[in-house]
């Protein structure tokens, strides 16, 4: 599935958007054209940062994409939590895409980021 409509309102106006998220053969649902997960987003978002946060953590995500995935999970609940249930159940089976590669991959980022950083400060004038 590429996207997803849903009705972000329960109004009779059926106030409704396309989701940037996409269903991938093993059952994730990945954020626009990444293989972050709607998981990860919303853990990042539960761990207290913001989307812009977010985004800058993980480049490859857009802005308007992680509001629109962080709008769907607050104001749908009980939708939000059947998908997070499933991708913690393939999770939990050992998928080779567990949390461990998601890990490594946002460390390397970090130590990129630092490193970056250094050499910045390096080339600044005394």
């Amino acid at each position: 599935m590429e996207s997803e409509t849903t009705p972000l309102a329960d109004d009779d106006g059926g106030l409704a958007m396309k989701l940037p998220l996409r269903l991938d053969r093993h059952g994730r649902y990945l954020i626009g054209q990444t293989r972050i997960t709607f998981g990860l987003v919303v853990d990042e978002s539960e761990r207290g940062f913001t989307a812009e946060q977010i985004v800058a953590n993980y480049d490859s995500l857009k802005l308007g994409e992680v509001h629109q995935v962080l709008g769907f999970y607050l104001t749908q609940p009980s939708r939000s939590a059947g998908m997070l249930r499933a991708e913690r159940e393939l999770e939990a089976a050992g998928t080779p895409w567990d949390a461990e590669i998601e890990a490594n991959t946002k460390k390397m980022g970090d130590l990129l980021r630092a490193r970056m950083a250094a050499l910045h400060g390096q080339l600044q004038p005394a």
